[in-house]
């Protein structure tokens, strides 16, 4: 009883500490975005200043709003983002709060915002018509990318190794002590899922070491149709796009 208080305590009170792990300011020389890429700013409606990525191509079939994991930054994502350039697609990947040169500290709260800001950018400063607009998300991204499309209107939402909510999430963890109670940080896809209008792509490998592979297709069985399931054979969590190789962008590309 006394382990599992203590438990209670530390994931209620320092949670946060446990769910984020931003690099704030990335070396040098990943601090520049590719070649031909351009670094943004804008800001969420509660004033943080936030950074992004924006890379364009001549003839692109789609914008695509992408939000990354938990980790890391956007510089850890430079290959991708070359990659979904090619489909061809403009892409923009913004930096949450804390991460990167993007100003506060992460919260649930404060990522959707973050998202809110960026789908702004786009539509409002850039004039992306929402018709040619994709919400893409890796992991937590997919959450924050869930809750967008619930929100605001897009033409297609891809996931990527995303799960169902925080405390689904828990339970894998920590299967011995139900902790979840005390999560304050939720990201529940799985109530949002059924409000999504639009198509749906999942990719999710099946030897995901950190998101089950049973929680990705719990969350897929709550979306309406039209949606699409792809299991990527030998992908962790992480390596998706590099072990599904050409036949993953070329779904991608299908897709858009």
């Amino acid at each position: 009883a006394l382990v599992y208080v203590g438990v209670a305590v530390v994931v209620f009170f320092f949670g946060d500490r446990y769910t984020y792990y931003p690099d704030r300011i990335p070396p040098e020389p990943d601090l520049r975005p590719p070649r031909g890429v351009e670094e943004v700013f804008f800001a969420s409606e509660d004033g943080v200043r936030l950074s992004g990525w924006l890379g364009t191509r001549p003839g692109s079939k789609a914008t695509i709003l992408w939000f990354h994991g938990n980790a890391g930054n956007i510089t850890d994502n430079a290959a991708v983002l070359t990659d979904l350039l090619a489909l061809p697609a403009d892409v923009l990947m913004p930096e949450y709060r804390g991460y990167g040169k993007s100003g506060g500290w992460p919260s649930e709260k404060g990522l959707y915002l973050d998202a809110d800001a960026a789908w702004r950018f786009l539509v409002e400063d850039r004039r992306v018509p929402t018709g040619r607009l994709f919400i893409y998300g890796h992991s937590l991204g997919g959450a924050v990318a869930v809750d967008l499309a619930a929100r605001r209107p897009c033409r297609g939402l891809i996931l990527e190794a995303t799960f169902t909510s925080t405390k689904d999430m828990a339970r894998t963890v920590l299967p011995v002590l139900p902790v979840g109670f005390f999560i304050r940080e939720r990201y529940a896809s799985i109530e949002k899922a059924p409000l999504i209008r639009v198509p749906v792509l999942t990719h999710h490998g099946d030897r995901d070491g950190t998101v089950p592979f049973e929680l990705g297709r719990r969350l897929f069985s709550a979306f309406p149709k039209p949606k699409f399931f792809y299991t990527v054979p030998g992908a962790g969590h992480n390596d998706i796009p590099f072990v599904g190789g050409s036949e993953f962008y070329r779904r991608i590309g299908a897709f858009l």
